[in-house]
């Protein structure tokens, strides 16, 4: 702001959960532990749900509450629509169980 005197507000999100890249985090908390077994990660590796449990057990960490109801999700069909409604459709999918 100093360098260019723009004092326009903005808002920054972000969304890096150790619980989005359950892989990168596994491997970075058990690397250099005696347990370390990528063989029995390996046997899990395609289960996603697999996954997050043992994210949780070796974190200690509780699964995050929006990833609880992501597992009871039966998915959705792609839509199509006009670039004005993406906002709408972003609003209502995104607070619509909240």
């Amino acid at each position: 702001r100093k360098a260019t005197g723009d004092d326009t507000l903005c808002v920054v999100h972000s969304t890096a959960s150790p619980f989005k890249f359950p892989e990168a985090m596994i491997r970075a908390l058990e690397q250099g532990r005696k347990s370390y077994d990528m063989q029995s990660y390996d046997s899990i590796s395609g289960n996603e749900d697999m996954r997050l449990d043992l994210l949780c057990e070796i974190s200690g960490r509780k699964l995050p509450e929006a990833i609880k109801r992501l597992r009871q999700e039966t998915g959705r069909e792609p839509e199509s629509g006009y670039p004005e409604e993406i906002t709408r459709r972003i609003r209502r999918y995104a607070f619509e169980r909240w």
